[in-house]
């Protein structure tokens, strides 16, 4: 997944229907491009473990070709070793500055949760590469005996022997990109791999023994039918995967298709194709017993992701590597999306021992964040928790504005055993599709006033 730069963009995406605050894949980076503003620091005077980050994400850039929708930070097209090579020293040189930096601080760090190595196309690096980085790790933070470590995997990139090598390392997490399984679509896109490749690529993960395997698959694709996106669906329940997420198309100007293709004009998807494909996805999945516990994802009850939920959650966790965002101390921090900028900052860290020079989110912010990455959710968020973090005052203008939208049958009032409200949430589909327009429907009621993203009370 990836990550925003603003508000406005956050929230601005021309399809309400599939709004995504993490875009395609599990990668913060892309949707925290912004610098926070300040707030009481005294907050982490007294920081225990639980503060501390419990997951860490891992970006590698490299990827054999890059796709004609992609706006992430890659290096597509080279198999230059010694380019890996340098990117690997100064990944691990940050991985060691920064968690000798929190060790200083705070003695004793807790045991990783979830680790996930994204991109780009992690399994164009050899065995060696991600071994070096996963003992770098394990010098500073222990794993936990449940972790979830989880690698991005591309049809055509691995054999069967560095299937095994990576699962013998710990890996046992797979998400692998497939995005359809339509061949002139995979060519119009711009995909290193056809549909065969994705047969091949899933026979080698199981016979090497994976049992969570994640897929990804798009809608509003350009000449995208909805039969087109039903066979997919279809294809992808045969092969029966753990784990599935299903993301619309969001046209970037600055991608190859977002100089050809204006989103819903025709050969993309209009509105309501886009949505009806939505609704197809979370209606046959379901049947099939697949949980849709997030706007965009679905899983069996055993296999939603942790590491995903660290995001949705609005938890605090370790980002490594070029155009990573990282969220520590309460400071959400992106590194530059170019490699020599990287590699230069990199030295820059070095020389600061460590600590990022960024401001801390206001409580206002997280506040935002909070309900912005709850209600992606289908549990959505708990007002006792919120209630606690940011106030009655805040918490009971979410309630009210929510009312309008409860009415109308498109978000949900959750109540405990004694009847007592206790969260609320966003109703599949109705309330997802129009998660846009809910969104600033509750920010403006409640954090924002309405013609501005100033905040109408104040959060100390």
């Amino acid at each position: 997944m990836k990550q925003s730069s603003s508000f406005v963009k956050r929230l601005g995406f021309i399809k309400p229907c599939l709004f995504k605050y993490f875009s395609t894949r599990h990668k913060p980076q892309t949707l925290f491009r912004r610098m926070m503003l300040c707030h009481n620091t005294s907050l982490l005077e007294n920081t225990t473990d639980w503060t501390l980050p419990k997951s860490a994400y891992i970006h590698i850039p490299f990827c054999v070709r890059k796709c004609l929708y992609c706006d992430f930070a890659v290096v597509a097209g080279t198999t230059n070793l010694n380019l890996y090579d340098t990117y690997i020293e100064h990944l691990l040189k940050e991985i060691e500055t920064t968690l000798s930096y929190f060790k200083r601080k705070y003695q004793k760090l807790p045991a990783l949760e979830t680790l996930y190595i994204g991109g780009g196309t992690p399994s164009v690096l050899s065995y060696i590469h991600l071994q070096r980085i996963v003992d770098k790790l394990q010098q500073y933070v222990d794993f936990a005996p449940t972790s979830e470590f989880t690698v991005e995997m591309d049809p055509g990139t691995f054999d069967l022997s560095k299937a095994r090598q990576f699962r013998n390392l710990g890996v046992n997490r797979v998400s692998i990109g497939v995005q359809s399984f339509d061949d002139n679509l995979l060519k119009l896109c711009g995909r290193s791999h056809n549909s065969k490749q994705v047969y091949m690529a899933w026979d080698i993960l199981r016979t090497a023994g994976f049992t969570n395997l994640s897929l990804d698959l798009m809608s509003g694709l350009p000449y995208q039918s909805e039969e087109i996106f039903r066979d997919s669906i279809e294809k992808a329940i045969s092969l029966d995967p753990e784990h599935l997420s299903c993301y619309d198309l969001i046209i970037e100007q600055s991608t190859p298709f977002g100089k050809k293709y204006q989103s819903g004009v025709f050969p993309l998807p209009s509105e309501d194709e886009a949505a009806c494909m939505y609704i197809l996805a979370s209606s046959r999945l379901r049947e099939q017993g697949y949980e849709h516990y997030e706007i965009s994802n679905y899983g069996k009850p055993a296999y939603l992701s942790k590491h995903n939920q660290t995001y949705w959650k609005n938890q605090s966790y370790y980002g490594f590597g070029m155009s990573a965002t990282s969220y520590t101390e309460m400071k959400r921090f992106t590194r530059p999306r170019k490699l020599v900028s990287y590699f230069e900052w990199v030295k820059q860290l070095e020389k600061r021992k460590g600590e990022l020079e960024c401001p801390q989110e206001s409580l206002r912010e997280q506040a935002v964040d909070t309900l912005i990455l709850g209600l992606r959710m289908k549990q959505g968020i708990s007002l006792n928790t919120f209630t606690k973090l940011y106030g009655q005052s805040i918490s009971q203008l979410v309630i009210d504005a929510s009312q309008p939208w409860i009415t109308s049958g498109h978000m949900l009032e959750i109540y405990n055993r004694n009847g007592q409200l206790e969260g609320l949430a966003l109703k599949d589909p109705e309330g997802f599709l129009l998660q846009n327009s809910i969104l600033i429907s509750l920010l403006e009621k409640s954090l924002w006033t309405t013609n501005s993203s100033t905040y109408p009370v104040t959060l100390s």
